[in-house]
């Protein structure tokens, strides 16, 4: 138990230190994050909020109920852990467009090779984990290129909407 938690602070650490969060920048971001909170959209804060609840739940499952599930699920669990917190890092702490991308690819890089060595772990037959897999990613794909194509729906607008008569 006590080495479980050991690597996790040390993982936590090594993280601070990697996007340079110094005990300062910590403390004055501790001192400015009440005012800041009222500041983001409820969607914000609710997503963070929904980071919270879930952390200590899936954590909980994976150090405690270890024994009770498979490997691919806890690598699952694991990935969606990591989704989560690269996602709501991004939104919630409003880091800089190069600070964003690094934690959202890292995000993304950990998430994927969890979620593809856990259902290549799974006991489904091959088929199933390859339609799942790539039906997956599809949809992943899909949710992630909308956004872009509304905004760009939207930048050009309808031909109806205007231009010559």
């Amino acid at each position: 138990m006590w080495r479980d938690i050991l690597i996790i602070l040390s993982f936590v650490l090594a993280v601070f230190y990697y996007f340079g969060l110094t005990p300062r920048r910590l403390s004055t971001y501790a001192k400015s994050a009440r005012t800041e909170v009222g500041k983001r959209t409820p969607r914000q804060r609710g997503f963070l909020i929904l980071a919270i609840v879930l952390s200590p739940a899936i954590i909980y499952w994976l150090v405690y109920r270890f024994d009770e599930h498979s490997l691919s699920m806890t690598l699952l669990l694991t990935g969606l852990l990591t989704a989560t917190w690269s996602i709501a890092v991004t939104e919630f702490w409003r880091l800089t467009e190069k600070k964003g991308k690094i934690v959202l690819r890292v995000g993304r890089l950990v998430w994927i090779s969890l979620y593809v060595a856990g259902f290549a772990l799974s006991d489904m037959a091959l088929w199933q984990i390859v339609v799942v897999t790539l039906g997956s990613f599809g949809l992943a794909f899909a949710a992630a290129t909308l956004p872009y194509y509304i905004k760009k729906k939207r930048a050009h607008g309808h031909p109806s909407e205007g231009g010559d008569k």
